[in-house]
């Protein structure tokens, strides 16, 4: 495997590079081995909106990030005594965060109002779906991080999750503190999930497009992946 080398000699593969930078960019992403990881490798969505990224080692130990149509966005280099993974990692997130900000849409001047109320909407229809689709791996994800391997040994995968609602200063939203949780073998048990920002946010998003009340609770399945609201 190629190995990035920091100016203290601190080495790590791209394998490495690419599996951080995922656990930052979140649960949306993914890695792709290139020829086995011995010299690049790419970071994708798993959704396949976007074709990727490709990390690269020179022979010089310079890391390239290039874009899907293989431009080249940056090149790293072994400057800083203090540079690690961690460091390198969230540079190439930022850097993959940036470009993909560039695809957004951005009006270039004053709009009519029915034209701004239209584009509002639109992007709010596409949000909705994208939560949709994606928030069963999140939480997914939430779940198997608060469970431990004696449990899942037992009673196996986890199948889904339901969460019932809490009232916030906003109104009602999915409380996080006991999700049921259903298991492959039949068995349930109730979990505090302890989630990050792009999971509660989903959650949050969820919740004011449905407009959730008292008595709805909201059943998220994996396997396949599914949403469904009840009351």
């Amino acid at each position: 495997m190629s190995k990035l080398t920091s100016s203290l000699a601190t080495t790590f593969t791209i394998f490495d590079l690419a599996t951080a930078t995922v656990q930052i960019l979140g649960r949306d992403w993914e890695t792709v081995p290139i020829g086995r990881w011995k010299a690049s490798g790419s970071i994708r969505h798993r959704d396949g909106h976007h074709d990727g990224f490709t990390l690269a080692v020179s022979p010089a130990g310079e890391l390239h990030i290039r874009n899907e149509d293989a431009e080249e966005l940056t090149t790293l280099t072994d400057a800083d005594p203090s540079t690690g993974l961690a460091y390198v990692a969230v540079v190439v997130a930022d850097v993959i965060r940036e470009e993909l900000a560039r695809d957004a849409i951005t009006p270039t001047g004053p709009m009519p109002y029915e034209t701004l109320r239209t584009s509002y909407r639109e992007i709010e229809r596409l949000m909705e779906q994208h939560v949709d689709r994606v928030l069963p791996r999140h939480v997914e994800g939430a779940v198997l991080d608060v469970l431990d391997e004696e449990t899942l040994a037992e009673h196996g995968a986890p199948t889904q999750a339901v969460f019932a609602t809490s009232e916030f200063d906003d109104g009602y939203g999915w409380s996080v503190e006991e999700v049921l949780v259903r298991f492959s073998d039949g068995s349930t048990h109730d979990v505090e999930l302890d989630y990050g920002d792009t999971c509660r946010n989903f959650l949050a998003d969820h919740a004011a497009a449905h407009e959730v009340g008292d008595d709805s609770k909201l059943v998220v399945s994996f396997d396949p992946p599914g949403l469904q609201i009840t009351t």
